[in-house]
Parts: C-alpha cells; sequence; structure tokens
C-alpha cells in the first residue's frame, strides 16, 4: 500500500518557495496528495480572493510533476473533509501554516485520529512568499 503524505494550501501562482515545499513534501510519501483551498475559502481566509482561480491553481500544480493528486479542500474552514477522503499516513505543513495547524489538532483530537504532522522548513520566506510576491504584482 503507498504511503500517502497530504498538504494544505492556496498556492496561488507557483513560486520557488512552493516548489522547495512541494519537492520536500514528496519526500516523506510515495505518493503527494493537495487539499486545495476552494475559491470562496480563500476569500473568507484571506479577504481577498485569489489572482486564479481554482481550475488554474489546480492545473499550475500538477504542471509542476510533483503532486499525485489534487482534491478540492472544505466547503467549511476546519471541517477537514479532505484528510478523510484521502486518509494520509502523513500531513506535511508549511512553516506558516500555525493556525491550520492547531485547528488540525483540535479536530484529530476531537475524532481520536493520529495523523503525525510535519513542518517544511522555509525557502528564503523573505523572498518567496505568496503574500510578498502578490503585493508586488498590484
Amino acid at each position: 500500500m503507498a504511503k500517502i503524505a497530504l498538504s494544505f494550501g492556496v498556492f496561488d501562482g507557483i513560486h520557488p518557495g512552493h516548489l522547495f515545499f512541494l519537492e520536500n513534501a514528496k519526500k516523506y510519501g510515495d505518493q503527494l496528495m493537495i487539499s486545495l483551498a476552494r475559491d470562496e475559502i480563500v476569500l473568507e481566509m484571506k479577504g481577498i480572493e485569489p489572482m486564479y482561480d481554482f481550475n488554474t491553481r489546480k492545473a499550475l500544480l500538477e504542471e509542476t510533476g510533483l503532486v499525485d493528486r489534487v482534491v478540492k479542500g472544505d466547503h467549511e474552514i476546519g471541517t477537514f473533509r479532505s484528510v478523510s477522503l484521502v486518509q494520509p499516513q502523513i500531513i506535511c505543513l508549511g512553516y506558516d501554516q500555525i493556525q491550520l495547524n492547531d485547528s488540525l489538532k483540535i479536530w484529530m483530537k476531537q475524532y481520536n485520529i493520529l495523523i503525525p504532522t510535519i513542518k517544511i522548513e522555509p525557502f528564503h520566506p523573505e523572498k518567496y512568499k505568496s503574500s510578498l510576491l502578490n503585493k508586488a504584482v498590484e
């Protein structure tokens, strides 16, 4: 049985930091699955719509060749439908996904689920962080 690693994100335009993250997350499983945030959830979380719609962001992820499958993220923040759907053996989070990590721990405790979670270290976050790069585009 293949070991599945699951990661979460918006991936609103792929930059070197994303590629570094995906390359490292892929090392933790035979398959890397991504729970990609829906457009309406991005708006709810960040207060702005993503630059690219869901289908474009999905295609950009798939074009990297690093992702085995992209699933739609939650309709409602914190329900972690994709974890139930994918049933990963490990979850890889970005260094800045602190709130997501906290919510995930609460959810796992609530449902008595134990999936190891690891944090992928950043790749030049002062340079390759989506919020910084998106401001440069504005």
